[in-house]
């Protein structure tokens, strides 16, 4: 298990050490931007190159003295982590050699362990960017082949699995969870457990007619597909239905789930009668979350598991479970797990010496200190907390432009908008609602909805309610989004720039601007208002085209809004209005 990790120019690190807790469940938490994700990523980075070296070189590349060259990727080929550019990898964006840089490998993610037979064991991997291609190789190491390399499994927040999953072999499985997609191959880490549990079940059985009752209940004990299926009943009261796989005929993998229910008769849980069985697929995110979880984690070949805000889709019950069970594991299988978390469910519910904080790079040494971490991740909330707790009520937005709008249009339509707390920020819905879980805690009742811009998304995820397929097992906040780009979108009408125009801005001439420079026709508001509009107009960016078109005529984008008349608002804009009225009168 990694005991050490060893940082240089990797993110917002230039150059740390961090010393983990082996054999145990750790907490990493801190604020928004404090470097949680970048802990997780550095270890999905260092198991991704070990995985690309021993691919491309053998695992010898990984040994020391090794002296060849080191392995090119391009930048589609690098899959552990989600990043703009490859130079995010690196501090400040700076991949360039500097006089402080022995070589050209800049960003360097070391990792030292122990194993039964050595002593901090140590494997440093360098990265160097040439062209948008990417280099790797290992450029410190102690290693030679007797010496147990950790194998680690990433798993960022679950997105889902295929639709359909062939059977693939081991190494294979271990490339793609190195690659941190664990949803493609989700369906095969099941079976390798059920086939595990099957060679099990024969060897116990032997030339018996049956397994003896104390070896079968030691092995729904201990077997780690017979924990998981008792995970599953007495949590979801659902099990797993694995069909086997036959190499001639079969070729996808076929695994299903059912309702079951105990039997006080038979102290059995058994299949609810009548109950048709169904694709794991088809089950909730909660439900997945926790498969591909304790998947990994029951896994014998994975020492190190990273979870990034494993309770992403967990409501709090299942938090405090998830975090139960995992400790759990950690005396059977020996393993490491590491979690990211905003959770105050989760934070409060661990032992303080299992919580790695952060803000200061180290465990917490007194329970009393779990509230400074708490604190922490909303301190820069806290001026808001008065407003909230007198409110009840909270309205994410942007910044403050995005509030002149919605007062401009509640004049115009005669809908005020409601009496609430206002937070701006361009946070995502995720890290809005950590915000809203965090103050929550101290304002019962307490409401929200957090309103963006569409941004580069694509407007088909936007429902006609605006709702865009992001729910939080919370009913108290609601998650929306603009079908448009931008808010700025709903202003770009010719007819109330002409008015709004402080020079001679008659509606041909303000039109044939849209049209010539910004490439858009729009004459008719019965059009432009519909939700469903134009293609052109949900996509384009209103707010560069609104501020070219304020310079050319004179006038500003607020002017634009204030000379809509009713007809000219679009039906986004009414929708919003009822959610605000619907949805703080619940």
């Amino acid at each position: 298990m990694i005991k050490e990790l060893t940082l240089h120019n990797f993110k917002r690190f230039k150059d740390k050490k961090i010393k983990l807790k082996q054999k145990s469940v750790t907490l990493i938490v801190g604020g928004n931007n404090s470097g949680k994700s970048t802990i997780i990523h550095a270890l999905a980075i260092w198991e991704f190159c070990k995985l690309i070296l021993s691919l491309e070189h053998g695992q010898e590349s990984l040994f020391k003295g090794y002296s060849r060259q080191g392995v090119g990727i391009s930048a589609d080929e690098f899959l552990p982590i989600a990043i703009p550019s490859l130079k995010h990898l690196w501090t400040n964006l700076k991949p360039q050699k500097t006089q402080a840089d022995k070589d050209g490998y800049t960003l360097r993610i070391g990792c030292t362990w122990d194993t039964e037979t050595h002593s901090d064991c140590y494997l440093e991997l360098g990265l160097s960017l040439v062209n948008d291609r990417l280099f790797i190789k290992a450029t410190n190491s102690n290693l030679s082949k007797d010496i147990k390399i950790p194998n680690i499994a990433f798993m960022p927040t679950f997105a889902g699995i295929l639709e359909k999953e062939q059977k693939v072999t081991f190494a294979e499985r271990r490339k793609q969870i190195g690659k941190g997609l664990v949803g493609s191959v989700i369906r095969n880490m099941i079976y390798e457990l059920f086939e595990a549990n099957n060679q099990e079940k024969k060897r116990l059985k032997g030339n018996r007619t049956k397994i003896k009752n104390s070896d079968l209940a030691d092995l729904r004990r201990n077997d780690p597909f017979e924990i998981l299926q008792d995970s599953l009943r007495k949590t979801f009261h659902t099990e797993l239905k694995i069909s086997n796989f036959n190499e001639l005929y079969n070729t996808y993998l076929k695994i299903e789930s059912y309702v079951s229910e105990y039997n006080q008769v038979t102290k059995r849980y058994q299949k609810v009668k009548d109950y048709n069985v169904r694709d794991i697929m088809v089950q909730g995110n909660g439900f997945l979350q926790w498969l591909a979880v304790f998947s990994l984690a029951l896994n014998s070949n994975i020492d190190v598991l990273l979870l990034d805000e494993p309770d992403a889709h967990l409501h709090n019950t299942l938090q405090r479970e998830m975090l139960k069970k995992l400790n759990e594991l950690i005396p059977a299988n020996k393993s490491q797990i590491l979690i990211a978390t905003h959770s105050s469910k989760i934070i409060k519910e661990m032992n303080f010496t299992n919580i790695f904080n952060v803000d200061r790079l180290k465990y917490l040494t007194e329970d009393n200190k779990k509230h400074e971490v708490l604190l922490g991740l909303g301190s820069e909330y806290l001026p808001y907390i008065d407003n909230a707790k007198l409110k009840r009520k909270i309205l994410f937005l942007e910044n403050e432009s995005d509030r002149n709008f919605l007062d401009i249009w509640s004049s115009i339509l005669h809908r005020p908008l409601p009496d609430v707390c206002f937070i701006y920020g361009t946070e995502t819905h995720k890290e809005r609602f950590k915000i809203f879980d965090f103050l929550k805690n101290e304002i019962p009742n307490l409401k929200a909805i957090s309103l963006r811009d569409l941004d580069a998304e694509n407007p088909n995820i936007v429902h006609e309610d605006l709702s865009c397929g992001q729910d939080f097992n919370d009913i108290s906040f609601k998650a929306v989004c603009w079908k448009r780009t931008n808010i700025e979108n709903y202003i770009l009408l010719p007819l109330p720039v002409s008015r709004a125009a402080t020079t001679n801005a008659d509606i041909k001439s303000v039109s044939e601007y849209f049209s010539t420079k910004h490439g858009l026709s729009i004459s008719d508001a019965a059009t432009f208002i519909r939700h469903n509009a134009a293609d052109a107009l949900l996509r384009c960016d209103g707010k560069t085209i609104i501020t070219d078109i304020c310079n050319k005529f004179s006038c500003n984008k607020f002017d634009v809004a204030r000379h809509m008349t009713k007809d000219e608002i679009s039906e986004d804009i009414e929708t919003i209005f009822t959610l605000f009225d619907t949805h703080f009168t619940l």
